[in-house]
């Protein structure tokens, strides 16, 4: 035995060594499987966030596309409310002035909100008038723009 021992190198000794903390540190077996299932499980839940994350996308585009942010005027008889055609009708929208000199424009039938700053005629419009039936502002002008 001595023989044998006296053959090694010390790499030889050092695979043996690594080998061996190797082998105590692995996990027993049924340990092994719980991490193995914990494993899949937040792969899954991972997969699972990143579809309805794409879900939420989707509905918020559909939303969005979907509203004319507009609708025929009540003196249009039965069908005065109802949704008209983008940019035709009365704007369903209302919003608020900020006192950073913002204003913030929301649909009231999507509740898709615009927030943007507003030129000096503007200004001087919502400070008399109101944002109620106010035209959103050109896409350029935008700060955000998304769903409240």
């Amino acid at each position: 035995m001595a023989d044998e021992i006296r053959g090694l190198t010390k790499q030889d000794l050092a695979d043996i060594v690594a080998a061996a903390v190797a082998a105590a540190n692995r996990p027993d077996p049924l340990r092994e499987k719980e991490l193995a299932e914990q494993l899949a499980t937040e792969k899954r839940r991972t997969a699972m966030m990143l579809e309805l994350g794409k879900i939420e996308e989707a509905s918020t585009k559909r939303k969005k596309d979907g509203c004319t942010h507009s609708r025929l005027p009540m003196s249009a008889g039965k069908f005065g409310g109802h949704a008209a055609r983008k940019g035709e009708g009365e704007w369903t929208t209302g919003g608020q002035l900020h006192s950073d000199g913002t204003a913030t424009l929301i649909c009231t039938r999507c509740s898709w909100t615009w927030h943007f700053q507003p030129t000096l005629q503007e200004r001087d419009y919502i400070e008399q008038q109101g944002m109620l039936g106010m035209a959103p502002p050109a896409e350029s002008r935008l700060i955000t723009e998304e769903v409240a």
